[in-house]
């Protein structure tokens, strides 16, 4: 279809070098707007996400579900929680002690392991 104008595409915030970020909030900012939407019903996630500096869409995704509250894609990019990640450290310790090398690869496919056992378990 000739003349037609679409809209510019939509990308990711950038930086003043041209570097796409992220929302940077931190987990604490995160349960506090979740727990703020569920007791407030008048405010809309719109404008607690604005409070919070976290988007509409990811409220609205944890709130509903399809994303998990506690975990995600944060700030420090974190993928294990702080038991999960002593756990993989113990591993790792236990493995020097028995002067084992501790590669890359294994040190990754340790934690997938963890990762996987979590999810599992819920």
């Amino acid at each position: 279809i000739s003349g037609l104008i679409m809209p510019p595409k939509r990308s990711k915030p950038q930086d003043d070098n041209g570097r796409k970020y992220y929302m940077k909030y931190t987990e604490k900012d995160l349960k506090n707007a979740l727990c703020e939407y569920r007791s407030e019903t008048g405010k809309s996630r719109r404008a607690i996400g604005r409070k919070y500096g976290i988007s509409e869409t990811t409220l609205r995704k944890k709130l509903s579900g399809e994303l998990p509250e506690t975990r995600g894609h944060t700030a420090t990019g974190r993928r294990m929680t702080d038991q999960e990640e002593q756990v993989l450290m113990n591993w790792i310790d236990e493995c020097q002690r028995r002067a084992m090398p501790v590669s890359r690869l294994n040190v990754i496919r340790s934690m997938e392991d963890i990762l996987a056992k979590e999810q599992d378990e819920l």
